[in-house]
């Protein structure tokens, strides 16, 4: 047996060899019980190990960002494995800060996992951003080894999040949202630097960046079949893998969702089943985009349009039936959902934004009369937090809260305390002013066209909480963190305890690149002042002070 061992790590290595993988050493592995011989998933749990792979955030200084943050759902994963029953030196965590970078790091573990290296592996549990990939440096210089065995002789769940570069624009939705990590096979290592003159430093830097990608993108699914083909299993987060079935897919959010969750609020606040084309609900719709020729792999091109297409799917009857125009006259009845370009802007800072906003309601601050707008979709609460900021300026009064008169701010406080419940209705339309009624009805008309609008977000970002809690936010939303670390939690140790991936029961199948895969999915949340506190502040994701109380 050890002579096949031996004759098996030895194969696979040359087979390594062959395809120019880098034998450095940057994870880990860690002692942990006998699989249970049940096969149930809880009485198994403490069987195995679990390597967790995902972006670095960065440093964040600013409450200025989304919750949905890799470096808040690591320690979620974290304490459910710990919950159902895994050693906590059997965890490990490796952030990268680039797919170059998280592609070695990968690499690194299965070769030295399957060429039973021990001494090549780290501390379980030790974060790693910047490891150092030398094959020439010492086997295990500078490492502590925690096993005298190969890791692949327990269960070994491998779980990736690919860092996958995106925009800022769309890094503003947060870092759970899906963006397919792809690459041209048409950039390779022979593909050499063109000698048109004509050729831009940009140019060629676009070049290098694509050439990077795909080299990287290779080596980390090599590196991933290898895994599978030693008896690891392997759950992918978020953002699908060109080439790459794994044992099970994690969706946590689209950019389809978001857009058909901030639709579906503003038919619901608005009652737009109820509105007739004779008075009609004016709504602009805010699709944040960056046009950059250089727009990493075209991502915000992808994520627009498909933020766009699942709001349409939502809109369009209102729309096509007159029933929802848009103060900028860009929607009509003739709008389709190939024009969502018609509603993108650069969001690259809150002066675009605020420029925006007056550009679509033909307002300045200096404007003496206000335009009608009943809703603004914003996207996400980047964008909505400078929408809030120019409609305060414009001086647009009252906030979302109004659509009741039942319920005042203090009303919406008490309720964040637990006082009680809060049940809203429609927002009351207001009548449409007659033409030949004269300048008498000046007044009332400028009342009505200078109400708030019902403005939408996404990312729970939390210096916007306290705009959700004075009404002038109506909503926003956010993945359920603990649901999803639950569910993942559960499937690396239910695989861990000799099960199949297909008959965990929180999973479903999917298509994903044309192939049927088997998935977990957590429907976002909208939140907004009505299940605020249940939603984010009894779930321990902000405290009261986060939402400004």
């Amino acid at each position: 047996m050890a002579v096949l061992r031996t004759h098996l790590a030895q194969g696979i290595m040359g087979a390594l060899l062959a395809i120019t993988l880098s034998t450095g050493a940057s994870a880990c592995s860690g002692n942990a019980p006998s699989p249970s011989a049940s096969g149930n998933a809880h009485d198994g749990a403490g069987s195995g190990t679990v390597a967790i792979f995902v972006p670095s955030d960065g440093l964040t200084i600013s409450q200025h960002t989304p919750l949905s943050k890799w470096a808040k759902l690591v320690p979620a994963i974290t304490t459910a494995l710990e919950h159902e029953g895994m050693r906590s030196n059997a965890i490990s965590t490796t952030t990268s800060s680039s797919l170059d970078t998280q592609s070695h790091d990968i690499q690194d573990f299965v070769v030295g996992a399957v060429s039973g290296d021990a001494g090549t592996h780290q501390s379980p549990s030790a974060d790693t951003s910047s490891p150092t990939h030398a094959p020439d440096s010492p086997s295990g210089s500078g490492r502590s080894s925690t096993s005298s065995q190969s890791s692949t002789a327990q269960p070994t769940t491998l779980v990736v999040a690919p860092v996958v570069p995106v925009q800022a624009t769309t890094r503003q939705y947060g870092d759970y949202t899906s963006h397919p990590l792809t690459w041209s096979t048409a950039d390779t290592d022979d593909t050499s630097p063109s000698d048109n003159s004509a050729d831009t430093d940009t140019t060629q830097q676009s070049r290098q960046a694509r050439l990077s990608q795909a080299q990287a993108g290779r080596r980390l699914v090599s590196a991933l079949n290898l895994a599978r083909e030693s008896g690891m299993h392997i759950m992918v987060l978020a953002n699908p893998i060109q080439g790459f079935t794994p044992d099970i897919f994690v969706q946590m959010s689209t950019a389809r969702q978001i857009g058909a969750m901030q639709a579906r609020q503003m038919v619901t606040k608005l009652d737009l089943d109820k509105v007739t084309s004779r008075n009609p609900k004016e709504i602009e719709i805010l699709l944040p985009y960056a046009s950059d020729d250089d727009d990493a792999e075209g991502s915000s091109d992808r994520f627009a349009q498909e933020s766009f297409s699942g709001l349409w799917s939502v809109l369009a009857p209102y729309v096509k039936s007159g029933r929802v125009t848009s103060p900028s006259g860009k929607l009509e009845r003739s709008t389709s959902q190939g024009d969502w370009r018609r509603f993108t802007f650069s969001a690259q800072d809150s002066d675009a934004i605020t420029d925006e906003v007056d550009h679509r309601l033909s307002m300045s601050s200096r404007s003496g009369t206000h335009t009608r707008v009943d809703g603004i979709i914003a996207m996400n609460d980047f964008v909505a937090s400078g929408v809030v900021k120019e409609l305060e300026a414009l001086k647009y009064t009252g906030s979302s809260a109004d659509v009741n008169p039942s319920i005042s701010v203090s009303g919406i406080v008490n309720n964040l305390v637990g006082k009680r419940d809060l049940n809203r209705s429609s927002v009351p339309k207001p009548p449409r002013q007659s033409t030949d009624a004269g300048s008498g009805n000046d007044a009332s008309e400028e009342k009505v066209n200078s109400r708030w609008p019902i403005v939408t977000g996404y990312g729970a970002y939390t210096d916007s909480l306290p705009q959700i809690v004075n009404g002038k936010q109506w909503m926003t939303g956010t993945e359920p963190r603990t649901a999803l670390a639950n569910d993942i939690a559960g499937a690396c140790t239910w695989m861990n305890a000799g099960n199949s991936a297909a008959s965990f029961a929180p999973s479903s199948t999917m298509s994903i690149d044309g192939v049927r895969t088997r998935t977990i999915t957590q429907t976002p949340v909208a939140v907004s002042a009505a299940n605020l506190k249940r939603e984010l502040i009894d779930t321990g994701y902000i405290s009261m002070a986060d939402a400004g109380l």
